[in-house]
């Protein structure tokens, strides 16, 4: 487990390198869930882009899935989150399979319970689908745990901005509240895969 890891490291090093580079710029992400249209095809396509942007660009994720639930009610916020998450997903993979597999050798395929746990979560989401990439691995065992975890977190984020609305406190609440679900999904998917 330990060198499917290795790609890990850098891959947070480069997203952080993004947000380091945004913030001397003067980059204020306090506006972003502005950009997001109060409700139709429109916002629902709106999200969809941002979450895959956020895989390069300094996004708040969390504050965009919980403005889908706001904007698009659960249901369609709980899809357009897991459309979003999922692309961003393939999006870092094939960065990552694109600069960083010539050069590894030989490699060791991510842990698809790390890809299921970590959609959604600042950083980490974005820095292990860069490090699968860069590892390999069953490109289709990759994407349904990146499914199944994009699922999860987009509709919990969905259902507290749909209930509660988008404030601070419930992008919060939406981060605990994922945080404590995904290490659910990561247990019982641990769990389930020891030999008995």
């Amino acid at each position: 487990m330990r060198s499917a890891l290795a790609p890990v490291g850098p891959a947070i090093g480069f997203v952080v390198a993004i947000w380091l580079v945004a913030a001397a710029a003067g980059w204020d992400d306090s506006q972003v869930a502005t950009w997001v249209p109060s409700s139709g095809a429109v916002a629902a396509l709106v999200i969809v882009v941002l979450l895959v942007l956020d895989v390069v660009a300094p996004l708040p994720g969390s504050v965009l899935m919980v403005a889908a639930g706001s904007a698009l009610g659960p249901i369609a916020g709980t899809g357009v989150n897991a459309v979003g998450l999922l692309g961003a997903f393939l999006v870092g993979q094939a960065i990552g399979a694109a600069v960083a597999r010539p050069a590894a050798s030989p490699r060791h395929p991510m842990p698809p319970v790390l890809v299921a746990a970590t959609r959604g979560f600042p950083v980490a989401g974005e820095a292990v689908a860069l490090a699968a990439g860069a590892a390999g691995g069953e490109r289709r065992t990759l994407i349904r745990a990146a499914a199944a975890g994009s699922l999860l977190v987009g509709g919990l984020y969905a259902v507290v901005g749909a209930q509660l609305g988008a404030t601070p406190l419930l992008v919060i609440v939406g981060t605990v509240g994922a945080a404590a679900l995904q290490a659910s999904l990561v247990w019982v998917l641990r769990k389930r895969s020891r030999p008995v």
